[in-house]
C-alpha cells in the first residue's frame, strides 16, 4: 500500500508501503496508459469531481446545482472532471476535461498543493495525498449531497474524509461543510485567505 496508515482492515500480516512513483516508473506508466500531456489542471485549479450519486431526488439534484452555481462564482475557471460512470449533461456551462487521461497520473504531473478538489466524498481526492503527499484543499460536500438514511456509502465518506484531514500537515485546508452556509464559508475562505 502506499500510505498503510490509511488502511483500516483487519489483516493478520504486516502491511508494507509501496516505493514512491517517480524516474523511469513514472514515465513507464505514462507510456502504458497512454498520457497525453496537457495543461487543464495547471491552468484550472479548481476541480469539481463528479460522482455517480443518487440525485434523483429533486432537492438533492437542486443542491448539487446550487453548489456548482456558488462555485463558478467563486471560480470562474471551474473545471469539472466526469466520473466514468457518469453523465456531463449536468454541467453545462462548466470547462470540461475531455482529456481523460488516468487520474493518478494527473496527480503525479498536474495537482499541487495549490489545486482545489470538490466533491461529495470522492477517492479521487484523497490520491494527492495518498500517493504523492500532495495537498490540496479539499470540500467534501457528502453531508450536503447526500441522504443519509438511503445512502450506502455515507460513512465510507465520512470515515475518508476525517482520516485524510488527520493525515495533512495543515488540516484547516480540508473542509467538510454541514450546511450550505458553511460550504459558502470554505470558499470564502480558500479564495480569500488561503491563497
Amino acid at each position: 500500500m502506499n500510505r498503510p496508515d490509511f488502511y483500516e482492515g483487519n489483516v493478520n500480516y504486516q502491511i508494507c508501503s509501496l516505493p514512491k512513483i517517480s524516474g523511469l516508473v513514472r514515465e513507464a506508466l505514462k507510456y502504458v496508459f497512454q498520457y497525453q500531456d496537457n495543461e487543464l489542471y495547471r491552468t484550472h485549479r479548481t476541480v469539481y469531481l463528479s460522482q455517480p450519486l443518487n440525485l434523483q431526488e429533486r432537492h438533492l439534484f437542486d443542491r448539487e446545482q446550487e453548489v456548482l452555481r456558488l462555485l463558478q462564482e467563486a471560480d470562474k475557471d471551474l473545471l469539472v472532471r466526469i466520473h466514468p460512470r457518469h453523465s456531463a449533461e449536468n454541467y453545462s456551462g462548466c470547462s470540461i476535461d475531455t482529456v481523460n487521461n488516468m487520474w493518478e497520473l494527473e496527480c503525479a504531473e498536474q495537482i499541487t498543493d495549490e489545486n482545489i478538489l470538490i466533491s461529495a466524498g470522492s477517492t479521487a481526492q484523497v490520491f494527492p495525498k495518498l500517493l504523492f503527499d500532495k495537498e490540496p484543499s479539499l470540500i467534501f460536500l457528502y453531508e450536503l449531497l447526500l441522504d443519509k438514511e438511503k445512502a450506502t456509502d455515507y460513512t465510507s465518506m465520512r470515515n475518508a474524509a476525517e482520516k485524510i484531514k488527520r493525515l495533512y500537515r495543515d488540516p484547516e485546508r480540508v473542509f467538510i461543510p454541514q450546511t450550505m452556509g458553511e460550504y459558502k464559508e470554505a470558499l470564502t475562505c480558500i479564495f480569500n485567505y488561503i491563497f
